[in-house]
């Protein structure tokens, strides 16, 4: 049904064309003004402005927390921008671009949370008990708990507009074209990987080395959607992944760079990373597939058939 709801409303390729373009304006040119203005007020207090601040929006001033709710602005706007688009451009209902259920399943959204964190809080016991572990202690208290509450506060809104954005809008979007599932699975998740290419990993790791994660993520969460038919369990795994990640750890090569409670003095990246990411990918789906009763896989090869 979540496909097959794909297909009610406006579905016109302009207006796609034109939502998507509208999303862009929004995030990546209206969303960077405060950036902006702050690197506006360092001209001001030191007479000179490095505009190579712009592709380090985790740098741009001494604070960490700061620099993370400069870099979450964008996807705020985003977030909002989404439902106004939906509403208004595309004449569908909400709950049709975010669930094929009655209403959104809370309890899917908690338990695809728990076991993803679950299995985070697992990789960092390992990498803490390990000997040739670079994590030391990094608890700052005062800017931890500011960033425990951007982390419930702010952070879900990016990553639910990333959830919105690929496995609701282009996910539709290409399913109304092509009437398949699987289609839109590939494709949108090897978008999802590329767009990645400018975190800092991507750039200190090697594009081959560090990308495969970013496009793994991307088909699990897509394949979530399409086995689930919403996007609970997406949303949950996309919460869990970047939340943990901000509070647990952080490095000078983290894409986002917090008072977190670890601190990887020496980050390094094989492309064995891809491999466990994967393991880790595939324990997840198997307990989804056991928990919510997933049985029909092969609808992800099968045409999507609209009632005439």
């Amino acid at each position: 049904m979540f496909f097959i709801n794909a297909f009610k409303g406006n579905n016109k390729f302009l207006t796609y064309l034109l939502g998507t373009i509208l999303i862009i304006i929004i995030t990546q040119i209206i969303g960077i003004l405060p950036l902006i203005i702050t690197l506006l007020v360092q001209t001001i207090n030191s007479g000179s402005v490095d505009l190579s601040s712009l592709s380090e929006v985790s740098k741009i001033t001494s604070s960490q927390n700061l620099n993370l709710l400069l870099m979450l602005f964008p996807f705020v706007l985003g977030f909002i921008t989404y439902f106004i688009i939906i509403k208004y451009l595309h004449h569908k209902k909400i709950k049709d671009v975010i669930t094929e259920r009655p209403k959104f399943d809370i309890k899917r959204f908690i338990i695809s949370f728990s076991v993803w964190g679950g299995l985070t809080l697992i990789s960092l016991f390992f990498s803490v008990s390990s000997n040739n572990s670079s994590l030391v202690w990094n608890f700052q208290p005062q800017e931890f708990f500011v960033l425990l509450a951007i982390g419930l506060l702010i952070l879900p809104m990016q990553t639910s507009f990333e959830e919105f954005l690929f496995r609701s809008y282009f996910m539709q979007g290409f399913a109304v074209t092509t009437k398949t599932r699987w289609a839109p699975l590939l494709v949108t998740s090897i978008v999802f990987g590329l767009l990645h290419s400018a975190n800092p990993e991507v750039q200190e790791f090697g594009f081959l080395t560090a990308m495969p994660t970013y496009i793994i993520m991307g088909l699990v969460l897509g394949l979530t959607v399409v086995m689930d038919g919403g996007l609970e369990i997406a949303l949950g795994l996309h919460y869990a992944n970047n939340l943990f990640s901000s509070l647990l750890y952080t490095s000078d090569t983290s894409t986002l760079q917090t008072p977190a409670l670890f601190l990887d003095t020496k980050p390094e990246m094989s492309p064995f990373e891809s491999v466990g990411i994967l393991i880790y990918s595939i324990i997840f789906i198997l307990i989804c597939k056991r928990i919510f009763k997933w049985k029909d896989w092969g609808k992800i090869f099968r045409k999507i058939e609209i009632d005439k």
